[in-house]
C-alpha cells in the first residue's frame, strides 16, 4: 500500500470520526432542547463573606422572568443572555454566568461585588464603592465591615451612579480624564470646576481606601477616613487616641512608611496615647502635637 493511499485512508477515517461526533452532538442538543427545567441550582461566590445578594433574590429574578423548576418550560426556551443581563443589572452583582445541563438543570453562578469603602457625604447619603471604584447602594439586610469615610465630602450618589453605569467606565480612565481637565481648569465654568474637584475627592477616597485594604496592618489599624474643612484627608486609627493628618492623597507609600516607622521607634517607646495629632503632610518629617 503506497503512501498516497494511506494518506487518503487517514483523511477518510478522521472525516468519519468528525462527522460521527457532529451527529452525536446533534442528537444530544436535540434531546436537551426538548428537556424541561428539572431543577435550578444557584451558586453565589462568598469568598469575601459578603451577603449582599441571597439565593432567594436570584430565584425572585428567575421567577419574574418565568423560569421555574418543574414548570414544563423547555431548556430551548431559556434566554441565557436575558437572565445574565437582569442579574448584572443588580447593583450587588459583579458578574453572572448562566448555563444548562443535559439533565435539565438551570445553573446560575453569581459573583458579588466586594465593597472597599463606605462613604457618608454632606447630603446625608451613604453608599459603598467596590474594589473597582463602582458605586454600590446600602443593603437592608447586610452591612459590610469596611473603612468608613465622612466629613466634608460633597461627591453625591447620583453623579457617581451615572458615571458607573457607563459601560466604558474604569477608575483608571476616569483619573486620566480628570487630570486632563485639571490641566485646563482655567477654561472651565465654575460649576464644571466644582464637579471636577468633587470627583477628584472621590478618586482620592477610592485610592486611599484601596491602599489601606491592600496592607494587612493598615487594614486592621485604620477604621475611618475624615475629610476636614481644608480638604485634607485625616485618618482615625483603632489603636491610640491620635489623629493622623495625611493631607492630599499622594505618595501614599512614603507617607505610610513614615508613619509605620514612627509607630515602631516613637509610639512604642513613649506610649500610644502620648500624642493627639500626627501630621504626615511635610516631606521627610513627622510633626506631632502632644495631648
Amino acid at each position: 500500500m503506497n503512501a498516497t493511499v494511506i494518506k487518503w485512508l487517514n483523511i477518510l477515517g478522521w472525516s468519519s470520526a468528525f462527522i460521527g461526533v457532529l451527529v452525536v452532538l446533534g442528537f444530544t442538543n436535540a434531546k436537551q432542547s426538548k428537556t424541561p427545567i428539572t431543577d435550578i441550582k444557584i451558586l453565589i461566590n462568598r469568598v469575601h463573606n459578603n451577603y449582599f445578594i441571597l439565593e432567594d433574590d436570584v430565584l425572585g429574578i428567575l421567577n419574574n422572568l418565568g423560569y421555574k423548576a418543574d414548570s414544563n418550560r423547555m431548556l430551548e426556551s431559556i434566554d441565557i443572555q436575558e437572565i445574565e443581563t437582569f442579574l448584572k443589572d443588580n447593583p450587588f452583582v459583579k458578574n453572572a454566568d448562566v448555563y444548562t445541563t443535559i439533565n435539565g438543570e438551570l445553573r446560575v453562578d453569581v459573583q458579588q461585588r466586594k465593597p472597599l469603602i463606605r462613604i457618608f457625604n454632606m447630603k446625608g447619603e451613604s453608599f459603598y464603592l467596590d474594589e473597582s471604584g463602582v458605586i454600590m447602594p446600602l443593603s437592608f439586610s447586610y452591612t459590610a465591615r469596611v473603612v468608613v469615610a465622612n466629613g466634608n465630602i460633597d461627591t453625591d450618589y447620583y453623579s457617581l451612579y451615572r458615571l458607573s453605569k457607563n459601560q466604558k467606565w474604569s477608575i483608571d480612565k476616569f483619573t486620566e480624564g480628570l487630570l486632563n481637565s485639571m490641566n485646563k481648569i482655567e477654561n472651565l465654568r465654575s460649576e464644571e470646576i466644582d464637579s471636577i474637584r468633587s470627583f477628584k475627592q472621590y478618586v482620592g477616597l477610592y485610592e486611599l481606601a484601596k491602599f489601606i485594604a491592600a496592607d494587612k496592618f493598615w487594614n486592621a489599624q485604620i477604621s475611618q477616613i475624615y475629610v476636614n474643612n481644608s480638604g485634607d484627608f485625616e485618618l482615625i486609627p483603632r489603636v491610640g487616641n491620635h489623629q493622623i493628618i495625611l493631607g492630599e492623597v499622594e505618595k501614599l507609600d512614603k507617607k505610610f512608611a513614615k508613619l509605620k516607622l514612627f509607630y515602631k521607634d516613637g509610639l512604642n517607646k513613649t506610649g500610644w496615647n502620648e500624642y493627639s495629632k500626627i501630621n504626615l503632610k511635610y516631606k521627610n518629617q513627622v510633626v506631632c502635637i502632644k495631648i
